[in-house]
């Protein structure tokens, strides 16, 4: 899975690729290439770059730097398929020629902007022979053209070109015409044969170039969105402190609002994790995802800290999953769905299955017995879970955990939707009672619903 197949998975990384500033269509290409990794040498590799970055950073004369390491990062473009022309052994033309020159000039000056970053794996090749190759006079001008200086005979065929009209004299002008022709596709070839032993150190060019873009990037991320390099756990056991979602945090801060940061633990267990609608369940999953894919596309994780352990996948199943197309039912639907996860669970690999109010669909009697059956069976395996829940589910087979909720039994309604987030605490206490929390009917209070429909709904209750 690359990270542009995971975009499709998780809005929370679209959102992320939005947010990264990275200049250059090479850096781009590059991180939507970027495979989910279960390598950790591969990931700490990346987190312990991204560090250094950061660190550099820090430093004012780095930071204001950093503009013009973006601006010249905007120019560089992808010579991929100059590079393979060469390889294939074609004759470059001027184009081609203009490219490998303008790239290699662009290089330099990166790498003369940041000569002083402590990290071998982000260093730029040397191009300078490349630069000569291709600016013979010496002034790494933004262009390219078969300079005179490429063979002595061009210095007078021009001369006496520019002295002979067609008009004048139509054959001694293209006689001559096409000898400076031939002087010009000999000088390409030779250019082209001059360039061929370069072709790997202008592939690692292109590879760290794109890299630095995503690094510098990622850099100038984890400040803004206070980001936490986390531990690789070697064990079966995921732990963060002050997990947060920053697409969302974004959006409420902006409202004067702060996101409730979360501490949650998973184990061997399957974690059950009870609570009101509204109580951030849902979030809760969306966060411990994008966390997780955070880390194995090698980024920083939304937390204050974390020990994470790897996984092959995630397996999900978050919202409506009805097929109209197939005429299936929501529950038809989730039930083959969850089917397909446990059979992926079975493999022996070890994945992150986060699954959001399972049967709910159905009646509750039916829905809870196939909760404490997922539960036992998912149990068995080698993955990590966590489930959310409106059943009244024992804690035997599970860690069960409960949202605190509401605040206080005595906020003076109404209270406007917006601001329920105000009056809710998110943390989460574990939970060994049976039964699961009941404030739906507080919340219909709180909302001031119809008083005869809220008399009935007491009354029933």
């Amino acid at each position: 899975m690359t990270f542009k197949d995971a975009i499709k998975k998780h809005q929370g990384l679209k959102i992320l690729a939005d947010k990264l500033n990275i200049c250059s269509s090479l850096g781009r290409q590059r991180l939507f290439d970027t495979t989910f990794s279960t390598e950790e040498q591969w990931i700490n590799r990346q987190l312990s770059l991204t560090s250094i970055v950061q660190t550099y950073l820090c430093e004012d004369i780095n930071r204001k730097n950093l503009i013009k390491l973006r601006a010249n990062l905007r120019e560089l473009h992808d010579i991929g398929g100059t590079i393979n022309l060469l390889q294939a052994k074609e004759v470059l033309d001027d184009v081609s020629l203009y490219e490998i020159k303008v790239f290699s000039i662009r290089c330099k000056k990166i790498k003369n902007l940041i000569f002083d970053l402590p990290s071998e794996d982000l260093t730029l090749p040397d191009l300078n022979e490349v630069i000569k190759i291709l600016d013979p006079e010496g002034i790494e001008a933004q262009q390219f053209y078969i300079y005179s200086s490429y063979d002595f005979n061009l210095i007078e065929l021009r001369k006496r070109l520019s002295q002979t009209t067609k008009e004048n004299d139509h054959t001694a002008f293209e006689e001559i015409y096409s000898q400076c022709m031939e002087i010009e596709n000999e000088v390409r070839q030779k250019l082209s044969a001059d360039l061929m032993p370069y072709i790997n150190v202008l592939q690692k060019a292109m590879q760290i170039a794109a890299d630095l873009d995503i690094v510098f990037a990622k850099a100038v991320l984890n400040t803004e969105w206070r980001l936490t390099k986390p531990i690789i756990s070697n064990k079966a056991a995921t732990a963060y402190n002050g997990l947060s979602y920053p697409p969302i945090t974004e959006i409420l801060e902006s409202k004067g609002k702060k996101f409730q940061p979360i501490d949650i633990s998973i184990g061997e267990k399957p974690v059950l994790i009870t609570g009101a609608n509204m109580a951030g369940k849902t979030m809760l999953l969306k966060s411990l995802s994008f966390a997780q894919y955070s880390l194995q596309f090698g980024f920083f994780v939304a937390a204050k800290s974390a020990s994470v352990c790897l996984v092959a996948d995630i397996m999900t199943s978050i919202g409506d999953l009805q097929n109209e197309e197939e005429g299936l039912s929501s529950f038809a639907s989730e039930i083959l769905h969850i089917n397909s996860i446990i059979s992926k669970a079975k493999t022996g690999n070890r994945y992150l299955i986060l699954i959001d109010e399972l049967a709910r669909t159905t009646n509750p009697y039916e829905g809870k017995a196939i909760v404490e059956g997922f539960i036992k069976v998912i149990n068995r395996q080698n993955s990590l879970c966590v489930i959310t829940t409106h059943y009244s589910i024992p804690p035997n087979d599970c860690l069960k955990l409960r949202v605190k909720g509401f605040i206080s039994q005595n906020i003076v309604p109404p209270i406007a939707i917006k601001d329920i987030n105000d009056h809710i605490d998110y943390s989460l206490a574990e939970d060994a009672e049976t039964d699961v929390p009941h404030e739906a009917i507080n919340l219909a209070k709180l909302l001031e619903i119809d008083s005869e429909w809220l008399s009935e709904c007491i009354n029933e209750e």
